[in-house]
């Protein structure tokens, strides 16, 4: 989300300056090189509600990325399309085989007419392995974090909280983890969870 509210100020530092660091952190020293990994964003050009991919999916080369995100900057007035950009997954990640992991960042409301929830049903209607997690940034709504969490639960994912860059980098690094099944000999599921996540409990 580079949108026109990301330039609003969260302490002593702009929102889109937060963002900006904590996925450098993430690109250059969290995910690990070569991880197939595309990237998408808004706002970055034109007071619109254009959403462009920014990154073909690839292997991840840290220091391309990294140097392509660090020129990233919010647009004042750039307004916020979540549905389209969820939409566009499906055909940015098509080429992906297993299931794909979506990291929604934003810190605001849809903006631009469209349904992200039904974005994201329409990527399960068309038969998409993914799971799609929601990193709600400085979101004080209520009733907006509740369609977070929803949006989140539509794909198979989870909503993240984040008040400050600390908290923000925690989220985007939980969000990209992936979560495993424990199954029983005959093949129920009795646990799931996620890597370096809480403990999980399983029967005796």
């Amino acid at each position: 989300d580079a949108s026109g509210s990301m330039l609003q100020m969260l302490g002593n530092r702009r929102k889109m300056d937060i963002a900006r660091s904590t996925l450098v952190e993430l690109v250059e020293k969290t995910l690990p090189a070569g991880t197939p990994f595309a990237f998408r964003a808004f706002g970055t050009r034109l007071a619109n509600c254009e959403s462009d991919l920014l990154l073909n999916v690839q292997p991840l080369d840290r220091a391309k990325v990294g140097a392509m995100v660090r020129k990233l900057n919010a647009t004042n007035l750039a307004k916020t399309p979540l549905g389209a950009s969820l939409l566009a997954v499906g055909q940015d990640l098509k080429s992906v085989k297993g299931q794909k992991v979506v990291v929604l960042l934003t810190d605001g409301e849809e903006t631009c007419g469209g349904d992200p929830g039904q974005a994201i049903q329409t990527l399960k209607a068309q038969g998409l392995d993914l799971r799609v997690n929601v990193v709600g940034f400085d979101v004080a709504d209520a009733g907006l974090k509740v369609s977070f969490e929803r949006w989140a639960t539509l794909g198979g994912g989870r909503y993240f909280d984040a008040k400050n860059g600390q908290e923000l980098s925690k989220a985007m690094t939980d969000a990209l983890r992936p979560k495993f099944q424990v199954t029983d000999p005959p093949g129920a599921v009795v646990g799931e969870g996620t890597v370096g996540g809480a403990s999980v409990e399983l029967p005796v």
